[in-house]
């Protein structure tokens, strides 16, 4: 039996640490240059509607796993001058990823 809901636990869970990873190696590639992660703008592309709404709109966190890591990228994208997160259609990142 699958469970669909356990699931999608799972994978937004994943997701939002491939972002938290990002947003990491980004900052500290910028701080060993001897610059400030404040003095850039990102645009990060993501298929998850969810991922752009709890982090830039304020949406409700329901699972317990999440909500930290929610946190944590919230702390990280505040750290940049601006950091959008937008939506775009899975296809576009399979065309751009290969994956």
């Amino acid at each position: 039996m699958i469970n669909t809901a356990n699931d999608a636990v799972l994978r937004n869970e994943a997701e939002y640490r491939r972002l938290i990873a990002g947003l990491k190696d980004l900052a500290g590639r910028i701080q060993r240059v001897g610059k400030a992660p404040a003095d850039y703008s990102l645009l990060v592309h993501t298929d998850s509607q969810l991922m752009v709404g709890q982090v830039t709109r304020g949406w409700q966190v329901k699972a317990a796993n999440v909500r930290p890591l929610v946190d944590e990228a919230k702390g990280l994208v505040q750290a940049f001058g601006r950091c959008d997160l937008v939506k775009v259609p899975r296809d576009e990142i399979v065309r751009v990823l290969g994956h």
